[in-house]
């Protein structure tokens, strides 16, 4: 799913596909999403009116810099993801496929 995003280098806007990562340094219980664009591995957020910005990778942008949704947990899988999913829906979002890394992630998307 492409969503628009503005980008802080340009500010022009542009089409981003949204991944939430959880592999987030201070969080190794997975309690925490990251939001990052999966074809250019820039962290998004959300600015003070709600657009989605994209931070260019190339200024070395981090998880810190990201979009983050906190407070996420389950006894199992399913609540898991069905706190997650709770979590990822007030920006409009929710889980889908599983992926190990952003670099699978970018070789499936281009597929």
């Amino acid at each position: 799913m492409d969503i628009k995003a503005i980008s802080d280098s340009t500010n022009e806007t542009i089409e981003v596909t949204p991944v939430a990562l959880q592999d987030i340094p201070g969080y190794s219980d997975y309690s925490a999403l990251a939001i990052f664009d999966a074809k250019t591995g820039s962290p998004l957020y959300q600015d003070y009116s709600y657009d989605w910005r994209l931070l260019p990778a190339e200024e070395g942008y981090d998880t810190e810099d990201a979009e983050t949704i906190h407070d996420i947990y389950g006894e199992d899988e399913d609540s898991w993801e069905t706190a997650a999913n709770k979590g990822l829906e007030d920006y409009g979002l929710k889980l889908g496929k599983f992926v190990d890394t952003l670099e699978k992630q970018k070789v499936e998307d281009a597929s």
